[in-house]
């Protein structure tokens, strides 16, 4: 009888191991976005500007794709502060949505002929997250570090791009 038992047991115990290991699964990371923000310039040349995708490490003119945005918000020019639009106030035709880890970036200013590169990008290691099997609300995603812009390292996700300080 105690063999009964001892298997009995034995067998809940790995049933038991073997259901639970079902109840995790994987969500895979998404990466974040670098957000940015034009300070100082003349409404005129940051009204409009380009925005190119490059492979990482490319020449500037090795383009992978490219769009243009244009200012959409409702921002009054300010003739006694500076005019800072923020890059979720512009709108594209385009497919670029975001500036995301994996590739370099240039942000080009056509009237001006203004030139910033953004590359570098350093994002957190993480990949994926375990949850419970029946968890459909977790997310995960892979903060932004720091990126370079003009060769001047920025720490985190966000950056103000000033006329005349990169």
């Amino acid at each position: 009888m105690n063999i009964v038992r001892v298997s009995a047991l034995l067998s809940l115990f790995i049933v038991a191991l073997s259901v639970s290991s079902c109840c995790k699964k994987k969500v895979y990371c998404t990466s974040q976005s670098v957000d940015f923000a034009f300070t100082g310039f003349p409404r005129s040349v940051a009204r409009t500007f380009v925005l190119k995708k490059l492979a990482v490490g490319a020449e500037w003119d090795q383009v992978i794709e490219e769009a243009s945005f244009v200012y959409n918000g409702s921002r009054q020019v300010s003739t006694i502060r500076e005019d800072t639009l923020y890059f979720s106030e512009f709108t594209t035709t385009g497919n670029i949505r975001s500036i995301t880890a994996g590739n370099d970036w240039l942000i080009y200013f056509p009237s001006s002929g203004k030139i910033f590169l953004i590359n570098d990008i350093a994002e957190q290691e993480r990949r994926y997250e375990m949850v419970r099997c029946g968890d459909y609300e977790t997310s995960c995603t892979r903060a932004i570090d720091g990126f370079g812009i003009n060769q001047r390292w920025q720490i985190g996700g966000f950056a103000f791009i000033a006329e005349g300080k990169f």
